[in-house]
């Protein structure tokens, strides 16, 4: 039987959870993709895009109504939930 020590968490602390209006701008073909921001850190944050048939990669542009978040890169992508990690540049 396994126990918990042998499967850490990834995480060692929750992200915050939000719903946010926001916009990806895509860098490689720029394009922009609407969508929620479900949750932000300092790490990386997580989006639900409006698109269901829009597959991302690459250097995304996270923007909100209130600021600009940075530039991320997406790590993966789950039908249209995407999450992405924080470039630091």
């Amino acid at each position: 039987m396994l126990q918990d020590l042998d499967h850490p968490e990834r995480r060692t602390r929750a992200r915050q959870r939000i719903a946010s209006a926001c916009e990806l701008y895509l860098c490689a073909t720029g394009e922009t993709c609407a969508g929620i921001l479900r949750s932000l850190d300092f790490g990386g944050a997580r989006v639900k895009i409006s698109s269901r048939s829009i597959v991302l990669s690459g250097r995304v542009q996270l923007r909100s109504r209130t600021q600009d978040h940075g530039t991320f890169r997406v790590v993966w992508q789950n039908g249209q939930e995407i999450g992405l990690q924080a470039l630091i540049v």
